[in-house]
């Protein structure tokens, strides 16, 4: 958002641009205060997300662009496919322009829109690549250092005794509660589909943790280092760090590009920050088992090598012999082009072509008074607002009430 928004500033001086947190009660009334020509917002996947955004376009003229910060799916499951799509309800008039990484997601994702009437054109599902990547494209790679406890663990190992395995077993966590909570994986429709995923990948994160665990003790002289998603638990896995000495646990919310450079194999499940490896040159490895089921894929890219969870440690040993290289292919680049738009001798630079669309003078899509989905969000905003301003109403006169109540009660006892 920082790099989206110092490129808009760089092509309009004038622009003024805040950067929110929608999910709060106060935003509403800032977007009002704040009266934005163009609100770009995460996708409007989840039930309901879409309401507001009908009241802010309708009274505010706004234009709303969607980016798809999720950019990368399974392109061969039906249920993912319905995921991306969403589970809201709105019409076509509503989004302005959807943004994605890739040219393929923006094909399978904006017919299914189109198709399903939540996008008026195909034209309007633009490709503009992944802002994070940007700075592996600089002439000077200036990454930041990780931190400072992290960058001295690093600091005391070759490149070729340090090995990396992610994590991101968020789901793992998650109870029925949480699941209808999120409202974007199906609600009660697909619960039992949720549930079964919930405990796969609770059972796929307790091998992936044992075999970690297993590579630490067979290779002291290694450093093994743990990486966990930014949505996980850090106590998840604290229990890496009891008594062996040879693991780095990064709990930090570092970006991959920090720590990549340093590492000599990268052992993943099925992730996006594969491209990570990619950019980087960093050989990688992808392991399967038949805990994961289909929720984790290597979306068919290509790693160094394709493994079984029981081969991490033999794999490990091969790497550490240096039998294992990185090698760009003909493949590696099909996907670089496909899912995140890098071309050979083209300038990357997505945070730019995503100021550029947002200061586009283009005028927004109009929506209707008659519009059903708009008149669907009035009513529920109205109510929802009464209903608020009733409690605190009734909030700051109970007091009274509750005062006035007990006089009365005296009185009446009194006679």
């Amino acid at each position: 958002m920082e790099a989206i928004r110092r490129e808009i500033c760089l092509i309009n001086k004038n622009a003024m641009v805040e950067i929110k947190e929608m999910c709060t009660p106060e935003f509403p009334r800032f977007v009002f205060k704040f009266k934005p020509n163009v609100i770009l917002t995460y996708p409007l996947t989840c039930e309901g997300f879409a309401r507001w955004y009908y009241i802010f376009k309708f009274f505010l003229g706004a234009k709303i662009i969607s980016m798809r910060a999720e950019g990368v799916m399974d392109f061969n499951s039906e249920y993912e496919l319905e995921r991306f799509v969403g589970y809201d309800s709105y019409g076509g008039n509503l989004v302005d322009y959807e943004l994605s990484w890739g040219e393929k997601f923006a094909r399978v994702v904006g017919e299914e829109l189109v198709k399903q009437g939540r996008l008026s054109s195909l034209d309007r599902f633009r490709t503009v690549g992944y802002p994070r990547l940007e700075s592996y494209f600089e002439q000077k790679m200036n990454l930041p250092s990780p931190i400072f406890r992290v960058l001295d663990r690093i600091s005391n190992y070759k490149k070729e005794k340090i090995v990396l395995f992610i994590t991101g077993f968020v789901l793992a966590n998650y109870s029925k509660q949480n699941i209808l909570d999120a409202k974007d994986m199906g609600g009660e429709d697909r619960m039992d589909k949720a549930l079964e995923g919930v405990e796969i990948i609770k059972n796929f994160r307790s091998e992936w943790i044992r075999q970690i665990i297993n590579v630490a003790v067979e290779n002291p002289d290694a450093l093994i280092i743990v990486k966990k998603h930014p949505l996980e638990n850090r106590g998840d896995y604290n229990h890496l760090l009891e008594g062996i000495k040879n693991i780095l646990y990064i709990f930090e919310d570092i970006q991959m590009s920090e720590i990549i450079h340093h590492v000599g194999v990268y052992f993943h499940y099925g992730s996006t920050s594969l491209i990570d490896a990619y950019l980087s040159g960093t050989p990688s490895i992808y392991v399967s088992s038949e805990k994961n089921g289909e929720w984790y894929s290597d979306l068919g890219w290509p790693s160094t090598r394709r493994i079984d969870i029981n081969e991490i440690s033999l794999t490990v040993k091969d790497f550490l012999a240096g039998h294992i290289s990185f090698e760009m292919t003909d493949e590696i680049k099909h996907v670089m082009k496909e899912m995140f738009n890098i071309r050979e001798g083209i300038t990357y630079n997505p945070s730019r072509e995503i100021a550029k669309i947002i200061l586009d003078p283009t005028p927004p899509q109009k929506i209707k008074i008659t519009d059903q989905y708009f008149l669907k969000a009035l009513a529920i905003t109205i109510l929802t607002t009464s209903r608020n301003l009733a409690s605190s109403m009734l909030l700051q006169v109970a007091p009274t009430i509750h005062r006035r109540a007990k006089n009365w009660l005296k009185k009446q006892g009194s006679r």
